[in-house]
């Protein structure tokens, strides 16, 4: 079970929403072959991201051989998987030819204004002494060097991971969580972290040092597939869902 669970499932507060997300997603899944349910699939959805490169690079360069201050090439290639991917682009490695794979009509793009209104890359650089992030423990003090609102952009943070974890989400519930108690930091943490973390070396596909295992960009796919709700196949627990047949 992730730390997250360990901490939170003692929390009656964050057990009701919990609850309250699966409830709708059974709901939905009842009426799933309503007009109104395939009018709401059929409708293309364009998400706003914000990708935070989070860096020690004390020159501030940019790109390189293992270098966590990412080339604008790198991070526009996982822009372009991420399309592939949830909208099924034939020939590409998004496309499958499995009986259940389907287009999402989900579409990412990089934010082309920030939270004031100004002309934005979509992309922000901020450099720290740090040399390694845990995913799990340090979401606080990264989401606290820099977040746009969480309401109108998906915040992707890219950072040097200590090596615990190469990628790490919020799921939708977590950041809706009121009334949280206790004094574990942990708890406020996951009450206002709304995003997606990942290594350098495992986002994108070119451009920059990358993970032999993780070099097709398919780690953010799947962080950002729980970040819209989507759970492992066997829901985090032994016999669990994921809401989704198999």
């Amino acid at each position: 079970m992730a730390k997250r669970d360990e901490i939170l499932s003692q929390n009656l507060d964050y057990v009701r929403q919990k609850s309250a997300f699966e409830s709708q997603v059974r709901s939905f899944l009842e009426d799933k072959n309503s007009s109104e349910a395939r009018v709401a699939a059929d409708e293309l959805i364009r998400i706003p991201v914000v990708i935070h490169v989070i860096h020690n690079t004390a020159s501030n360069a940019i790109g390189g051989t293992n270098n966590p201050n990412i080339s604008v090439e790198q991070i526009n290639s996982q822009i372009v998987v991420l399309n592939e991917d949830y909208r099924r682009k034939v020939g590409t490695n998004g496309y499958n030819t499995n009986p259940v794979g389907v287009d999402m009509n989900i579409e990412f793009y990089l934010a082309n204004t920030d939270p004031n209104g100004n002309p934005s890359t979509g992309i922000t650089r901020h450099y720290t002494a740090k040399t390694g992030w845990n995913f799990q423990i340090d979401q606080a003090a990264i989401a606290k060097v820099v977040t746009w609102d969480t309401d109108r952009y998906l915040n992707i943070y890219v950072a040097v991971s200590d090596g615990q974890y190469i990628g790490y989400s919020s799921l939708p519930y977590d950041s809706q969580v009121d009334g949280l108690k206790g004094n574990s930091a942990d708890i406020a943490l996951l009450k206002t972290f709304d995003g997606v973390l990942l290594d350098y070396k495992v986002f994108g596909t070119c451009c920059g040092t990358l993970s032999p295992l993780y070099a097709l960009g398919r780690s953010a796919t799947h962080e950002i597939g729980h970040w819209l709700g989507l759970l492992h196949p066997n829901g985090d627990v032994t016999c669990g869902t994921d809401y989704c047949d198999d």
